[in-house]
């Protein structure tokens, strides 16, 4: 279904949405009533400053308004960073966060890498016991793994 109009600011990419079919037209097209399901807790993209406030911009999604910035974190026009929303957008207000993390310059090392990462929300090193497991194997490959490869 093509989703179309105002009502996309009411979602993200990712998230389980209920929709209204709109009746007409050669495709099936429709609009957002609500949201059943946030694909995840976080935003990440680009602080800038506007109207005297920090906004966030996802890639895929409405600007958030900072609220405030995390102990240590330093704001910095153009850096990337990221934000737990406290408030998601709706058909009338702007969504809300709280800045977490300023990861740096879009350029910087491991600045793409990280944000990629935080825009999924996946962690950056491995659970201690899958760490320990792999371990287990050691690091060279026995004669008897190598047979037939």
């Amino acid at each position: 279904m093509f989703i179309k109009g105002p009502s996309l600011r009411l979602a993200s990419g990712g998230d389980r949405v209920s929709v209204r079919l709109n009746r007409g037209g050669g495709r099936r097209e429709g609009e957002i009533v609500a949201v059943l399901q946030r694909a995840r807790s976080t935003m990440v993209g680009p602080l800038a400053r506007a109207a005297g406030r920090w906004l966030l911009t996802p890639r895929d999604g409405e600007p958030l308004v900072v609220e405030r910035f995390a102990a240590g974190c330093v704001p910095a026009e153009g850096s990337v960073a990221v934000a737990r929303v406290s408030a998601w957008p709706s058909a009338t207000t702007e969504g809300r966060g709280v800045v977490e993390e300023v990861l740096g310059l879009p350029g910087a090392p491991r600045v793409r890498v990280t944000s990629a990462l935080r825009e999924r929300e996946l962690p950056e090193a491995f659970p201690g016991a899958v760490s320990a497991e792999a371990e287990a194997f050691g690091r060279e490959v026995p004669a008897e793994a190598k047979a037939g490869r």
